[in-house]
């Protein structure tokens, strides 16, 4: 019900607690809409309300708002970070300005188009800034980048893996890791 009324937050919550292990399980035999739920994918020629510029694979920040705020888009992390994709506060009205979007207060955030907006825009600086590498780009949305910036100079000639191995923060590494099982099974879910 969730999921046809357009909640597709509630629904993939509700879904993944109740039937966690039959995901992680990946069954084959599990229905289409059963995996759709689980991993929604609102974005552009799919009929849905969120739309994406073509430079950037839906599919990576599908998985990004996944981790983050599993589609709620009034969600509020402890730490401050508001919406689908998490923006905190300060980032939001920086690249708010950048974007020419009014930001009379963080409130705005919570607008879904707005939030997506500037998440997409900041997750495309974060590629640029790491010639189009998305594990420096998705450890830098979640631990800053002038942090990753330095791990990335210290540890550029890593394989990925390895570059994730590296990263200090436990949360940050487990984080990119999330993201990044996230993108293959959207990857899998809807081919491009």
């Amino acid at each position: 019900a969730w999921y046809r009324a357009g909640e597709e937050g509630k629904a993939a919550r509700l879904l993944r607690q109740h039937f966690w292990d039959l995901l992680i399980s990946e069954d084959p035999a599990l229905p289409p809409l059963f995996w759709q739920i689980a991993y929604p994918f609102p974005f552009g020629d799919r009929g849905q309300s969120l739309s994406l510029p073509p430079h950037l694979d839906p599919r990576l920040v599908a998985a990004i708002i996944s981790a983050e705020s599993l589609w709620e888009p009034d969600i509020r992390s402890p730490a401050g970070a508001i919406g689908l994709m998490q923006i905190m506060p300060r980032t939001g009205k920086r690249l708010a300005q950048e974007l020419g979007i009014d930001f009379p207060s963080a409130d705005v955030l919570y607008d879904p188009h707005i939030n997506l907006s500037i998440g997409v825009y900041y997750l495309r600086q974060l590629l640029t800034r790491f010639h189009n590498r998305i594990v420096p780009a998705i450890a830098s949305y979640n631990a800053g980048e002038w942090r990753v910036a330095k791990w990335w100079e210290r540890w550029h000639g890593l394989e990925e893996d390895e570059f994730i191995t590296n990263i200090p923060f436990w949360e940050t590494r487990r984080y990119v890791q999330k993201v990044l099982a996230y993108y293959q099974i959207y990857q899998r879910l809807y081919p491009l």
